[in-house]
């Protein structure tokens, strides 16, 4: 048996929990210095503004030059991904992407001072193209590394008989690559707590029956495929949102069995307490007996975004799982292919803004302190 292991850790920047706001002083404003935007490798950024004369409100996570995050126009409440590259000369390109990945719109602009984000926007293949301009409200700094691993298995390619035609998967090596997150909170007893809960959550994402109890153990766990059950499989995770209190982190996973008509992605959301270390339940969030008037509410907003064919649940018995993102200004639940729908409708979401659920958040709660 070949097999190959590779292990790299590669430094990707900063996190805090506390806020860094580094917009520039009013009085500073004609500086060159203060005015001009500056990369940084890792930075979190909100920014409020309009597509024309529609408000939005916008998030972006930056990883070197890659970025990603989501926008929500506050007339509908909507929350739209977006993911894109940006430049050291502050030009950016943000492509606007549905519940199936594919790409519907474009944001093409340039951050023309160290606040200020304006450029145009357009949907694919339409003329007809929007100006757009939005304030850097504030900047956050974000410290985390990613562990890149790779292990291949070749004992699973299949001797074909000759003269037999060969299926593509034949030729393939089962293959798993895991990219861990890791982060760095002030308290390191703190991080030391999300990191393990991370590394046990990663490890659930493994195929086959046995199940790994630590990422060493994960990243070996192809040694032993069976000859005719080799696989492709990729597992990652990123930021989606953080502020003071929370950090929100996604691990999702892309899976192709050798043989199966399509792969199969699938990912779950993990909200931290950032004072405890602790996920955050649902619960803790919102009101005792909040579940029947949130369904209600998530309902019509998911019909709203997502339309009434093709789903397999009954009107007025929309019932939302447990995989939410607390975000800036909303709530994110996100279904998995084949949880609500077929695996042509992706995975679909529904986006529920605090202004809709402002009686179900509990007076004490994370999302009045966020």
């Amino acid at each position: 048996m070949k097999v190959i292991f590779a292990l790299s850790l590669v430094s990707i920047a900063l996190f805090s929990c506390s806020s860094n706001n580094n917009q520039p002083n009013k009085e500073q404003t004609n500086s060159t210095k203060e005015d001009k935007f500056v990369l940084n490798k890792t930075n979190y950024y909100e920014l409020e503004g309009f597509i024309n004369n529609s408000p939005v409100k916008m998030e972006l996570i930056s990883q070197d030059s890659l970025i990603h995050g989501s926008y929500v126009d506050v007339n509908d409440g909507i929350s739209k991904q977006v993911n894109g590259k940006i430049y050291p000369n502050g030009e950016l390109e943000l492509n606007e992407t549905d519940n199936l990945g594919d790409i519907t719109a474009i944001f093409s602009g340039k951050f023309s001072s160290a606040t200020r984000f304006s450029g145009l926007w357009g949907k694919i293949n339409s003329k007809n193209k929007l100006a757009f301009e939005l304030k850097l409200n504030s900047t956050k700094k974000l410290e985390f590394s990613i562990e890149h691993l790779t292990n291949k298995n070749c004992s699973t390619i299949q001797n074909i008989p000759e003269g037999d035609e060969m299926m593509p998967w034949d030729t393939m090596c089962t293959t798993l690559k895991i990219d861990l997150l890791k982060l760095k909170v002030q308290n390191e007893l703190i991080s030391k707590k999300i990191n393990q809960t991370l590394e046990k959550e990663y490890c659930k994402f493994a195929v086959g029956e046995v199940r790994p109890q630590t990422i060493k153990e994960f990243i070996r766990s192809v040694d032993n495929i069976e000859q005719d059950y080799g696989f492709e499989q990729e597992v990652w995770g990123r930021i989606e949102s953080f502020s003071h209190q929370t950090i929100c982190i996604s691990i999702s996973s892309y899976y192709y069995g050798f043989g199966a008509a399509h792969p199969y992605s699938f990912g779950n959301f993990y909200n931290y307490n950032c004072n405890t270390g602790k996920l955050v339940r649902l619960e803790e969030l919102l009101i005792p007996n909040f579940k029947n008037k949130l369904n209600s509410i998530a309902e019509k907003l998911f019909i709203e975004a997502n339309g009434d064919e093709l789903w397999w649940f009954e009107k007025g018995k929309f019932e939302l799982n447990r995989d939410f993102a607390i975000m800036p200004t909303g709530l994110l639940f996100v279904f998995d292919a084949y949880e609500i729908g077929p695996y042509a409708a992706g995975a679909p979401e529904v986006f529920i803004p605090y202004s809709k659920i402002i009686h179900l958040i509990k007076d004490k709660s994370l999302l009045n302190k966020n």
